[in-house]
């Protein structure tokens, strides 16, 4: 895009590619272990009303 217009681009390409695939990368980790830690909470109170 950057190009087209004729300018030069803030990042150089690697870097930004690197940084945008950090951020997903780290989005997809945060979900996860927040499911997981969701999971096992809700095993533990079920456990508990078991007893």
């Amino acid at each position: 895009m950057y190009a087209l217009v004729g300018v030069a681009s803030p990042a150089p390409p690697w870097p930004a590619l690197c940084g945008l695939l950090g951020i997903l990368a780290g989005e997809w980790l945060t979900g996860a272990v927040r499911g997981a830690v969701r999971e096992r909470a809700a095993g533990q109170r079920i456990s508990r009303r078991s007893e």
